[in-house]
């Protein structure tokens, strides 16, 4: 249904190159006629192509989110009133900067992108989650955390510190460095170990973290709900319990409103233990030569050569 030809290919021949080469390479190959369409561009290539009339940018964005788990179990962690000053403390924005616009920042882990995308949750998390330096800072001081003068925050003589895991590529690591940077403006001694990205989920099923990023993509938001705990320890068995009966209810709801209602009603079971961070979701983007015709985009990123000619 999202093409026109149900008969053989206007193609005579395709040719896909899988090209670990630099971007230069790549875009100069895109200009020059030696390629038709880079399936996947970064920002570097993004702003080299966007000024050219030959070439023709399409978002081909999936449905994602990027988020990070704090471990309740961790020492400094272990305190709500520490891991909510965390996530009052981040400015999304920089890190958008920083990450020269290869992402758009979230405030929720069912994204506008998604379906049943609740407003409602959003707002919450905007108002109550983020953006408030001068009320982290508050909560710190209120869970007994004194600056000393070497610019950090301590409590019972040791140094606030957790770990970060973040993955050894990709936008993860630019907008772990941000955090940090954003963090110890504030007192807060957070460092960094960069890992493979399945490393990650194995550490943080295990309990063996402080906090890690994770990532989930998909326009339905009972797949996302369903398997954005990675640590087993996040709620207490009654706790899990009552938010798997929740989302189970929600999968069943036929009404869209009110399925949309229990979405942003199962978030909030989420927020309450603030330990899970909707951080951003990537974004894509394609290129080809103005002269291909019939290329399709769809809304969620897929790519249909079927009407190419």
């Amino acid at each position: 249904p999202l093409v026109e030809n149900k008969g053989p290919s206007k193609l005579e021949s395709i040719i896909v190159k899988m090209a670990d080469v630099e971007s230069f390479t790549l875009t100069t190959g895109l200009k020059e006629g030696d390629f038709d369409i880079l399936t996947s561009i970064n920002m570097e290539m993004y702003e080299e192509l966007s000024g050219d009339d030959n070439i023709v940018i399409a978002d081909v964005t999936f449905p994602n989110i990027e988020y990070f788990e704090l471990n309740q179990q961790s020492k400094h962690l272990s305190d709500i009133r520490v891991r909510k000053a965390i996530m009052k403390a981040l400015d999304r924005d920089a890190m958008e900067v920083m990450c020269k616009g290869a992402f758009k920042p979230e405030y929720a882990m069912i994204t506008p992108a998604m379906q049943n995308y609740s407003k409602e949750a959003e707002d919450y998390f905007r108002k109550n989650l983020a953006n408030d330096i001068e009320g982290a800072k508050a909560l710190l001081a209120e869970a007994g955390y004194e600056m000393h003068s070497d610019g950090y925050l301590y409590k019972d003589g040791e140094r606030l510190t957790f770990n970060f895991l973040a993955r050894s590529s990709g936008t993860s690591v630019i907008v772990a460095q941000e955090m940090q940077l954003q963090l110890k403006k504030i007192g807060i001694d957070m460092t960094i170990d960069t890992i493979d990205w399945n490393y990650i989920y194995e550490r943080i099923n295990a309990d063996d973290y402080d906090a890690g990023i994770e990532t989930l993509g998909w326009g339905e938001p009972i797949l996302i709900l369903n398997y954005c705990y990675y640590d087993l320890n996040s709620k207490t068995e009654e706790g899990f319990r009552e938010y798997k009966e929740l989302v189970q209810k929600c999968a069943n709801e036929p009404d869209p409103e009110k399925r949309t209602k229990l979405v942003g009603e199962i978030q909030m079971k989420i927020f309450e233990d603030c330990a899970m961070v909707p951080l951003y979701s990537d974004v894509e983007y394609c290129a080809y030569r103005k002269d291909i015709e019939g290329l399709v985009v769809t809304s969620n990123g897929s790519i249909y050569y079927n009407d190419v000619k």
